[in-house]
């Protein structure tokens, strides 16, 4: 199994911004997880 993309959304949240993962392979298996550092996402 290898990574082929990963894409990351960050979502205004008023007094931070949460940042989230998603991660793809080439077996079609997705995973999806959560890297918010507070105030600290840049």
């Amino acid at each position: 199994m290898k990574v082929t993309d990963i894409k990351y959304f960050v979502v205004d949240c008023f007094r931070t911004n949460w940042v989230f993962v998603k991660v793809y392979t080439d077996e079609g298996v997705d995973g999806v997880g959560e890297a918010t550092l507070e105030y600290k996402e840049l």
